[in-house]
């Protein structure tokens, strides 16, 4: 399959990160015999515009999606994530029919939250270098999801969300980046 990552974070105090965690699952994906590309929008000033190139670009069958903080952390001046990871979403849909894969961090911390408040239909609890891969072979068999370890399930018509057990990696010695 053709896959999209995309590193929804844009935060940048104090300082701007790397996309680790999505560069640890493209190689996984990749590693899976997945065509891969990651969009890093950290510094972008376009992200309609910046989602839109990247899938032209790539053509992807499946788009995953990371959110990496719920919030900024900065109480009294706290400022929600959710908005902007909307946006991410929104443009993702507005160029692609291609199913959304959420993941990350604070996807982590609140799974059913984000796929009903996304409307999302799949994300990856936890790591996601075992479960994103399992979770693409049934995509492209157009098996059902339900039962892949690490995986969530969100149903758009009951809006019903199944949530699995994280998949443990078998071991850290085995992660490439």
């Amino acid at each position: 399959m053709r896959l999209l990552l995309v590193s929804a974070n844009q935060e940048r105090s104090p300082d701007p990160v790397a996309p680790l965690g999505v560069c640890y699952v493209a190689t996984a994906a990749a590693q899976a015999g997945h065509d891969v590309r990651v969009l890093d929008l950290c510094f972008s000033e376009d992200v309609e515009a910046d989602v839109a190139a990247a899938v032209a670009a790539h053509r992807p069958e499946a788009i995953g999606i990371s959110l990496r903080n719920v919030d900024n952390c900065a109480y009294p001046d706290t400022v929600s994530y959710l908005p902007h990871y909307r946006r991410v979403v929104d443009a993702c849909r507005a160029v692609s029919p291609a199913p959304i894969v959420l993941g990350g961090s604070a996807f982590t911390t609140m799974p059913a939250f984000y796929l009903a408040a996304l409307e999302a239909p799949y994300g990856v609890v936890g790591e996601g270098e075992v479960a994103l891969p399992a979770l693409l072979a049934r995509l492209a068999a157009g098996s059902d999801a339900r039962g892949v370890g690490g995986v969530a399930v969100w149903d758009a018509v009951t809006r019903a969300v199944t949530v699995t057990p994280p998949a443990w990696l078998p071991s850290l010695d085995a992660l490439r980046a």
